[in-house]
């Protein structure tokens, strides 16, 4: 089965129905159904926290990040990953994190993001519709 590291973005087009949502939700549902390995890095799963409980109250937002954790593993990420992030060329935090995660995880075999300024990684960084196309 392969695995992906899914980015906050992706998540966050789902949970806001922003454009894209379709894509997203074929590609998540493919983590449901155990087609996929889906993965998100403690870094992105705080972000995107974050940002669904600005936008609703916290039980709320911890009742939808709930839904995805049933079936989305959670990455940790070690002192020597976040080093590595903090000194890399990558355009911020999060995308530093998850190419290092990537990168340190043989069996990741993608990134998926929205973010595409990120193809200095050394895994494929793919939309969730350009990931979905290669299936």
């Amino acid at each position: 089965m392969e695995k992906v590291l899914i980015g906050s973005d992706v998540i966050l087009d789902l949970l806001f129905s922003r454009e894209g949502v379709e894509d997203v939700a074929k590609l998540l549902s493919h983590c449901e159904n155990r087609r996929l390995q889906g993965c998100i890095s403690s870094v992105a799963l705080a972000a995107v926290c974050s940002e669904v409980s600005a936008a609703v109250p916290f039980p709320e937002a911890a009742e939808k990040i709930s839904q995805l954790l049933v079936f989305l593993e959670t990455m940790e990420c070690s002192r020597e990953d976040m080093v590595i992030a903090l000194n890399s060329e990558y355009p911020d935090f999060e995308t530093s994190v998850n190419c290092t995660l990537a990168e340190r995880c043989y069996s990741i075999t993608a990134y998926i993001t929205g973010r595409f300024a990120d193809q200095q990684s050394r895994k494929p960084v793919l939309s969730a519709k350009d990931f979905l196309l290669r299936l």
